[in-house]
This record gives C-alpha cells, sequence and structure tokens, in this order.
C-alpha cells in the first residue's frame, strides 16, 4: 500500500513533469518563424561585427562598444558561425519555453488550466518582443502577491539576480530593467529586506564574474564597459 508520503512525492513528480511538457507544447505552438540565413544588408552586419568581435578576442569596454555585450550574439539569429549559431538557437528555445511558462503560470492565477493554456499560447504566438523581460515581470508579480517561504524567496531572488547579469552581457538595457525589477521586489517583500538584496547581488555578482571570465574578456576592461554601458 502505498503511503502518503510516497502519494505526494508521486504528485509532486508528476507535477513537474506537467510544468516542463506543457509549456514546451505552448512554444511549439506558437512558434514564430526564425530568419537564419546570413545576409549583406547594414541590419545584419552588426550581428556579424559581435561574433568576430568575440572570436576575435577583442575586449568588451574598451576595445569594442556597443549596445550589446559580448553574450550579444545571442540576440544574433543568423548563423553567421555555426557552434555561436547553436548557442544563439538553444539561447532562443529556452527563452520561448520560459516564455510560454511564465504565461501560462500567469494565466492560471486567474483561469482554469484549458483557458489558461489557450491564452498562454496565443499571447506568446502574437507578442515575444522583449521575452526576458516579460519572463521576468511575471516571476516578480507571481512572487510579490503569493505566499512563499523566505527560503524560495532568497533562491528565486539570486536566480533573478543571475538572470540580470546575463542580460547585461547580452543587451543592456535587458538586464538593467531586470535588475531593477528585482531590487524592487527585493524591497517589498516582507521579512529581511537586507538578506534578500545580498542574495540578488550575490547572484548577479557571481553569475557576471564568471561569465566575464568563460567569455575571455579582460577584468581589467570592467571599469570602461560600466562606464560606457551607462551612456
Amino acid at each position: 500500500m502505498l503511503s502518503a508520503s510516497g502519494a505526494l512525492r508521486r504528485l509532486a513528480g508528476k507535477e513537474i513533469w506537467l510544468w516542463a511538457l506543457i509549456p514546451l507544447a505552448i512554444a511549439i505552438l506558437s512558434w514564430q518563424p526564425v530568419g537564419l540565413e546570413p545576409g549583406p544588408s547594414g541590419d545584419a552586419s552588426w550581428g556579424a561585427g559581435l561574433e568576430l568581435a568575440l572570436r576575435g578576442g577583442i575586449s568588451f569596454g574598451n576595445q569594442a562598444v556597443f549596445t550589446y555585450g559580448p553574450l550579444g550574439f545571442l540576440s544574433v539569429n543568423p548563423l553567421w558561425f555555426f557552434h555561436l549559431g547553436e548557442l544563439s538557437f538553444a539561447y532562443l528555445v529556452v527563452v520561448r519555453v520560459g516564455l510560454a511558462a511564465a504565461l501560462l503560470a500567469g494565466a492560471r492565477r486567474t483561469f482554469g488550466g484549458l483557458t489558461a493554456f489557450v491564452l498562454a499560447a496565443v499571447v506568446a504566438a502574437v507578442d515575444e518582443q522583449l521575452p526576458e523581460l516579460t519572463i521576468a515581470l511575471i516571476v516578480t508579480v507571481l512572487l510579490a502577491t503569493s505566499p512563499v517561504r523566505r527560503r524560495r524567496s532568497v533562491v528565486v531572488l539570486g536566480a533573478l539576480g543571475a538572470f540580470a547579469a546575463l542580460e547585461v552581457l547580452n543587451k543592456v538595457s535587458y538586464g538593467v530593467g531586470i535588475g531593477t525589477m528585482t531590487v524592487v521586489l527585493a524591497l517589498t517583500l516582507p521579512g529581511r529586506r537586507r538578506e534578500y538584496l545580498t542574495a540578488t547581488a550575490a547572484g548577479f555578482v557571481v553569475a557576471f564574474a564568471l561569465l566575464w571570465a568563460v567569455l575571455g574578456q579582460d577584468f581589467a576592461a570592467l571599469p570602461d564597459f560600466i562606464r560606457n554601458s551607462a551612456q
């Protein structure tokens, strides 16, 4: 006979599988075409320049100054270089599935499961502008309006801080927007605000430093990167 704890574990496992598969189904149903073929237009040239700079070992901040950072290739769809194109497409898939999950979670707060599924699929299909900011906004609103344990709040805030760091290195304005929302959330949540702010800052700093090192960027260029990004 199955114990109560075993039944709860099975139920939790089923819930995890559903939250993995349903957003994936929404992302597939709402999938928008992606232009992968490189072209000679001016709009495409900046993406090629970003990838050339990264492959050439050019430091962002002092040798390369642009709206996009060393992870800017994640926002470049054309396949200029195969391996960077693979990473860019994988990032696109993760973001679209993440957007579907966030939309589904938000819609379920008001509507039933089937209605939430349909609404999430429709919204994801008609509007994919700034999906990273949309994901962060929905997560912050859900966390701010739900009774969540302190430990889980700390984990989510740390993850949002790391997400902001990744997006700063992708496109500065994305990271600043996500970071601002996260700080506001940390100040809004009841309880230990200092702990929440520390978790946010730690997630940002650790993720930023690791990504900067993995990308082969010069730490001496960081002051220039920060100063030029602020302009």
